[in-house]
């Protein structure tokens, strides 16, 4: 259905859509003993490392004050409250340039843009997310950031897509959005909803 097809191919495969909740990650968790409980749920050890290169990569997690747009994630956080402290700094901390912003075809409605503010936040501050880590000695420290087949609660996929499906994007042929730079300009015309789309094909490039 469309909500899988956002989920699993928007980040080249970084999440699985999975339909058994009490093994698959929330983006917005309740709180970081939340995601805990999903590792030990799927028999992983609990992780005491960090995403490359994310604030805390060399130390590890550690409790965190005052992470306002992150804060299921005061107590074990990969990130500083400076690092994520507005979505402008969510943003550029992708490391990949302007040309991936989620908002390229304009504003997002405030619903749609609270999941595209949740998946940074999990990326930048969830220790979790290093147990799927792909590519932690890749010379490009952008690859760092990489995890493959995260697996994330099906019931949250399916919101997500609720919340942004007559939100506008750029779009290319092209399920990932790795493809978006080859979109310059984004203009109006190749901005569109998401149903508008053949998801098989075709779909929105969000940063």
């Amino acid at each position: 259905q469309d909500s899988q097809t956002m989920c699993e191919m928007l980040f080249d495969e970084s999440y699985r859509y999975e339909p058994v909740w009490e093994k698959a990650y929330s983006l917005w968790p309740t709180s970081a003993a939340a995601n805990k409980n999903i590792t030990a749920a799927l028999g992983l050890p609990q992780s005491s490392s960090c995403l490359k290169p994310t604030s805390k990569a060399a130390s590890g997690p550690s409790a965190e004050s005052g992470l306002t747009l992150c804060s299921p994630w005061n107590d074990s956080s990969c990130c500083t409250a400076s690092s994520v402290a507005t979505t402008e700094l969510l943003q550029a901390s992708t490391g990949l340039g302007i040309l991936y912003r989620w908002d390229r075809c304009g504003p997002l409605s405030a619903a749609c843009q609270q999941y595209f503010v949740a998946q940074q936040c999990f990326r930048q501050c969830d220790p979790n997310a290093a147990l799927f880590q792909q590519y932690s000695n890749h010379s490009d420290p952008a690859y760092g950031m990489d995890y493959y087949r995260l697996p994330v609660r099906s019931d949250y996929c399916d919101a997500w897509w609720q919340a942004c499906q007559n939100d506008l994007f750029c779009t290319k042929a092209s399920p990932s959005f790795y493809s978006c730079p080859l979109i310059a300009p984004c203009t109006v015309t190749k901005c569109a909803a998401l149903p508008a789309h053949a998801l098989a094909t075709e779909f929105p490039l969000w940063l």
